[in-house]
């Protein structure tokens, strides 16, 4: 992940989502136009120009106007820019969540054991465990099955 500056607002973009046609569209619409764009996600200009048109094509809609090698977005264009911004959080907060569950950060545990610890060692392990990792809900197995939370 890079951060770049545009009109004083920080911006943060995952390269591997910027290789597509969204994600060349959100660039060219943040910083206003394609050789900017490119620069800050580190392509050329004429793929960067490509993956714009591949985007136009793919949705059938006419996305900027061409005038004298730039491009201007058309009045449409603002909305699907907003739809955009929320789809890319969306899929941080997806990455974000993986990076919990693969870390044990955030996630469910489940334990069982004889009934000798269960009384005693198990819950305070737990709560301990859960005070470090308030995202991890931890619950314990009494019999055949029965979960209890901890």
């Amino acid at each position: 992940m890079f951060e770049f500056s545009s009109k004083s607002i920080t911006k943060r973009y995952e390269v591997c989502f910027e290789f597509s046609p969204t994600g060349a569209f959100r660039a060219v619409m943040s910083y206003g136009s394609v050789t900017q764009a490119a620069e800050a996600i580190r392509i050329s200009q004429p793929a960067v120009s490509r993956l714009i048109s591949d985007l136009e094509a793919s949705l059938g809609l006419r996305l900027f106007e061409r005038e004298h090698g730039r491009l201007r977005p058309t009045s449409e264009v603002h909305l699907l820019f907003q739809e955009s911004h929320m789809a890319f959080s969306g899929l941080a907060r997806l990455r974000e969540a993986a990076t919990s569950l693969r870390v044990l950060q955030r996630g469910r545990i489940r334990i069982a054991s004889e009934t000798l610890y269960s009384e005693g060692f198990v819950p305070h392990l737990a709560a301990a465990y859960h005070a470090k990792h308030e995202e991890v809900c931890c619950g314990r197995v009494r019999r055949k099955g029965q979960i209890h939370s901890s």
